[in-house]
């Protein structure tokens, strides 16, 4: 089974993928594929987002970070699952909803890391009252929060760069506040945040710190494990 790795930025993600594939712990067949990558960068201005648009942020191949309108994205990215018809299956690597390929994508294998984390924490037995979540941006919290209002009574999102945000002051105010809110779990959502940056915020806040790349790698796992010929 030939595997596309979808990033809504430029690929490779050295910053992601091999760490990705550490996590899976499997050799598997793959292709790297990013929605900009034959992009000029005029034209990826022109992806920005327009007034009223919601927000997604990505990474470009200089490692510079690259602000996006989830529209546009959203269309985008159903022309590139079309044309890419070698690929078996598809992964992508953003955890937005993306709803016109959940409806749409009957004919393929696409796995989506925002269906992925909402089942993770849907699957919790035991109750809990307050989530943080951290998104790159700040025109992000709002939609992230209604999003998991959906899952957490009470939710209390921050924004944090994976790209951009190296400032220990700065982490330190996130979890600063997310003990101030007293919540009971932290979900890193974005798939650009690394094992490196969970376990920081988790020892910086003294709370369980979930990265959607984490819960992402070890579902995918289970999919390389099973083999091939059994995904077919």
């Amino acid at each position: 089974m030939k595997w596309c790795l979808v990033t809504i930025g430029q690929s490779p993600r050295d910053d992601l993928v091999p760490e990705l594939l550490s996590i899976t712990d499997h050799d598997f067949s793959y292709t790297e594929i990013g929605l900009l990558d034959s992009l000029s960068s005029l034209e990826i201005q022109e992806m920005k987002p327009n007034e009223g648009d919601r927000v997604l942020v990505s990474r470009l191949r200089n490692g510079n970070q690259a602000i996006l309108s989830h529209e546009k994205v959203e269309r985008a990215l159903n022309d590139l699952i079309d044309e890419k018809v070698f690929c078996d299956a598809m992964l992508l690597l953003c955890t937005s909803e993306f709803k016109s390929l959940m409806k749409k994508r009957k004919d393929k294998l696409v796995l989506m890391p925002s269906l992925i984390l909402k089942k993770f924490f849907e699957s919790f037995i035991s109750p809990f009252d307050s989530l943080g979540v951290v998104v790159p941006e700040l025109s992000q919290v709002i939609d992230a929060t209604q999003r998991w209002e959906k899952i957490a009574k009470n939710v209390f999102a921050v924004h944090l760069s994976p790209y951009l945000s190296d400032d220990e002051n700065e982490w330190g105010k996130v979890s600063d506040f997310f003990r101030e809110k007293k919540v009971n779990y932290v979900v890193m959502d974005c798939m650009g945040y690394s094992i490196f940056h969970s376990r920081k915020l988790g020892a910086l806040s003294n709370l369980p710190v979930f990265a959607a790349r984490v819960i992402t790698g070890n579902f995918l796992r289970n999919f390389i494990a099973q083999g091939d010929s059994k995904l077919k």
